[in-house]
């Protein structure tokens, strides 16, 4: 996985899927109208309108390149372990997750907004920091973009908006232990790209370099087990 570098992608009205994408095609600004497909288990619709629960076992963030740019995108503060993180910048990055994870069908737009369950926000918080405490729900401040939460349907409200992280993600090495994958990644700020005269983008140098140890489940799925300085 050594050189691979992972973009936030553009998510447009037609719902296009996050990848990361080559230097040369990217688009820096994350949309937040839509969200991709991947293997996120959520609530489903029943003929009388209503929701049931999923009787499959919940399946969170299984692609770490997903899981990792959304961690750079956030950008926490160092942590040997969730226990000992800031659960805020936790459930944001979890937040992030399933917004870059979840179905667009399973999202209400009627509001001109995507409404996200709170029950579905802390599934995920959970299947990515099984060991850290679920904070008490409230307004989340993403770079100045505030996803609302309504205490009356326990949801919460997403602009659709245009927000711009302040980090993407370049993997320089990996190895796995055990049950843990461990990643050299550098965070390539994301005003600082430059072209020159023949069209080639230059990416800036990172401004530091983190290793990153995820941990595989058993259901496949994969959690956070730290987010250290190098």
């Amino acid at each position: 996985m050594k050189n691979r570098l992972l973009l936030p992608c553009v998510i447009i009205i037609a719902f296009l899927c996050a990848s990361a994408l080559p230097v040369h095609f990217m688009s820096y600004e994350t949309t937040t109208e839509a969200v991709c497909q991947t293997t996120l288990t959520t609530e489903k619709e029943t003929t009388s309108g209503q929701t049931e629960e999923n009787k499959k076992e919940y399946i969170g963030i299984t692609d770490s390149n997903t899981l990792i740019s959304c961690i750079v995108m956030v950008d926490p503060d160092s942590f040997t372990s969730p226990q000992k993180a800031d659960t805020d910048q936790l459930f944001t990055t979890a937040f992030w997750c399933l917004l870059h994870s979840a179905k667009e069908k399973n999202y209400d737009f009627s509001l001109k907004q995507m409404t996200v369950s709170r029950k579905q926000a802390e599934k995920m918080y959970s299947s990515l920091f099984p060991d850290a405490d679920i904070p008490e729900p409230r307004d989340i401040d993403f770079g100045g973009v505030i996803f609302v939460y309504d205490k009356k349907d326990n949801s919460y409200r997403v602009p659709v908006t245009g927000i711009t992280p302040h980090y993407t993600a370049k993997i320089i090495n990996s190895k796995t232990k055990a049950d843990k994958q461990i990643f050299e990644v550098q965070y390539i700020p994301d005003n600082k790209w430059t072209q020159d005269s023949k069209g080639k983008i230059i990416p800036p140098k990172a401004e530091k370099t983190m290793m990153i140890t995820l941990k595989k489940n058993n259901n496949k799925s994969l959690s956070v087990f730290s987010v250290v300085k190098k």
